[in-house]
């Protein structure tokens, strides 16, 4: 479980902020100052090394926030990485600048603080979108210029939304007593184990399958195969 169960917020309260407050939560961890509560964001070294259902385990917040480090492609480039194991994040459009509103100077003057870019989530097999976003926050202007660490950034991701396929799909499960996708898929690999060819899907080591990489194609292929199939048969 990624988020943190330390969070000191009261009981009947919610975590939500305005961008403008969100920049002070980075500036503040970009220069190792105490946060203004604590728990509200959570720490992820590598945001991109885990798939978004994975970041959300454990929750029943339909949105999260989190810090952590952005990674260039190549070391001498200024390209971010944001590739996971199965999928990526898609730039959806350029980055706006977020200003204090002109309360943060003598002379009221509008000043940008930081910036925020959206992200949808690609799973690679698959070209349609998964429907999870995101929004990130960097620091910009003086802010940045001030930070100690300038690549902390907080990434706002918000919990895939069910399309209807798969609220089909999940009445389907509870009028037959079907296991749901992502379980009946890591069921047929457990039983079939490595090198088996799945729809054209070589399986070379153990893996978990996420819903989004099911639900193609499990029910259709879940139905060829009977129990005795999947002990004898490292092929189909």
């Amino acid at each position: 479980m990624e988020a943190s169960a330390s969070s000191k917020i009261p009981i009947g309260y919610k975590f939500h902020p305005t961008d403008e407050e969100l920049i002070h939560y980075l500036s503040c961890k970009a220069n190792e100052e105490p946060l203004p509560c604590q728990g509200v964001v959570n720490d992820v070294f590598d945001l991109y090394s885990k798939e978004p259902s994975e970041l959300f385990e454990g929750s029943e917040e339909k949105i999260l926030y989190f810090f952590t480090k952005l990674k260039k492609k190549h070391e001498k480039g200024s390209r971010i990485n944001r590739v996971t194991r199965i999928g990526n994040w898609k730039g959806q459009d350029k980055a706006k600048d977020i200003k204090d509103g002109g309360t943060g100077n003598a002379e009221g003057e509008e000043r940008v603080i930081g910036m925020k870019r959206n992200f949808t989530y690609y799973v690679k097999s698959d070209p349609k979108k998964s429907g999870w976003s995101m929004t990130e926050y960097n620091l910009g202007g003086t802010n940045l210029k001030r930070a100690k660490i300038k690549d902390y950034v907080i990434s706002q991701i918000k919990r895939q939304k069910q399309t209807e396929k798969e609220k089909e799909d999940a009445m389907e499960v509870a009028a037959t007593g079907m296991q749901p996708p992502a379980e009946a898929c890591n069921a047929i690999i457990e039983a079939i184990k490595p090198e088996v060819s799945v729809m054209r899907h070589k399986v070379t080591e153990p893996m978990v399958l996420q819903p989004e990489d099911c639900n193609d194609w499990l029910n259709d292929f879940a139905k060829t195969i009977s129990p005795e199939s999947r002990r004898n048969t490292r092929e189909y």
